[in-house]
């Protein structure tokens, strides 16, 4: 292993000239010019040192990422000729460093950890994610008898989670708009219901997306309420409406979901233009694990409830990591984490991901339109 040793900005006076490695947090602290923060104080960033090497920049750097930048002081101003982003610590160590410690959150289990391997290797039938499912076309509700259709002779999945937005268009209170919601949602538990099987013995999870009641608001927002669910629970035996984003606890696996079109917003606020030649997925997955946090953006760009931010951080890095966006579908493997994007359902090609939680691989399948 390499060690290094890392600076503060306030130990960098008068010492021109010589090396530094820093870490902190990128910050706008005047028009056009960007600094790096640490608890020391803040200093001038300059990058034309590292343009003229046409060094790489693996990630999506923006404010309020935090980042290590190396190079050397000169009037004042910190001369850059690399910039990277932290290390993630990879989950093995982080259970390794707290064996006894709940980091999830919810109840532990009373069983051990070989019981539940050995309960996901006697049913490993799969866990479905769509994501914008709109209800309130006649296609997509034909596409989803389908998908349920194709099971209904087969063993159920473990889970089905549907992921927002739930209507084509933003729920806007008001003139009937209420009515229309409940009666969607009703609509999909009287689909799911004609397959007793799987309405019995599958999961069903239902994050919410920007276009969903309540409105966008700030992250993380709240599940779907009871009045516009009443209906779709009464027909299912396990479903659970979550927020967004939310945790799910499957055996020894934990999954993390967050439904924002997160790429877009990510890729206008860049201050850095990434190295091509590398997907742009791929950045965008190093940029959100390595961060340990699911929005590394400014508050003006993207609000956060602050006494809520735990709920985006990512420590642990989950095994299965779903960044469900309008962005085309994919998989990434990165630092032991599996992240997909199911893709757009109604607006896409009826795609969808299938996770299978022993092998930790997904299989990508769509629906043909009819």
């Amino acid at each position: 292993d390499r060690f290094y040793t890392l600076s503060t900005i306030d130990s960098l006076q008068g010492r021109d000239g010589d090396h530094f490695l820093l870490f902190g947090m990128l910050a706008q602290l005047e028009e056009g010019k960007l600094f790096l923060e640490d608890r020391a104080g803040s200093i001038e960033l300059d990058f034309s040192a590292m343009n003229a090497k046409h060094t790489e920049v693996n990630g999506l750097f923006t404010e309020s990422c935090f980042v290590l930048v190396d190079g050397y002081v000169e009037d004042a101003v910190f001369r850059v000729e690399e910039i990277g982003l932290p290390p993630p610590e990879p989950r093995e160590r982080t259970r390794a460093a707290f064996p006894n410690a709940n980091l999830f959150g919810a109840p532990p289990s009373l069983r051990t950890d070989a019981q539940l391997r050995a309960i996901e290797v006697a049913a490993d039938n799969g866990i479905i994610m769509l994501a914008d499912v709109w209800l309130d076309q006649q296609d997509t509700m034909d596409a989803l008898h389908t998908l349920f259709a194709g099971f209904a002779h087969a063993a159920p999945p473990i889970a089905f989670i549907f992921i927002g937005d739930f209507a084509s268009t933003p729920f806007v209170p008001g003139s009937g708009a209420t009515a229309q919601y409940r009666d969607r949602l009703a609509a999909l538990g009287q689909l799911i219901a004609g397959f007793p099987e799987i309405a019995r013995t599958s999961q069903f999870v239902f994050v919410p997306g920007a276009n969903d009641p309540w409105g966008p608001g700030a992250l993380p927002k709240p599940h779907l309420a009871d009045c516009f669910t009443a209906k779709l629970r009464a027909r299912l035996t396990h479903a659970t409406f979550a927020t967004n984003p939310c945790r799910i606890k499957y055996c020894t696996h934990e999954i993390v979901v967050f439904r924002e079109d997160l790429l877009k917003r990510i890729r206008r606020n860049c201050v850095l233009p990434p190295t091509e030649g590398t997907e742009i997925v791929r950045h965008l997955v190093r940029t959100v694990v390595d961060q340990g946090h699911l929005c590394p953006l400014p508050q003006r760009i993207r609000p956060v409830y602050w006494a809520h931010d735990h709920a985006l951080r990512l420590y642990p890095i989950p095994d299965l990591l779903v960044l469900a966006d309008r962005f085309d579908a994919y998989s990434v493997n990165y630092e032991g984490c599996h992240c997909v994007n199911p893709g757009s359902f109604s607006a896409g090609d009826f795609s969808f991901f299938m996770y299978y939680p022993v092998s930790r691989t997904s299989q990508y399948s769509k629906i043909p339109r009819k």
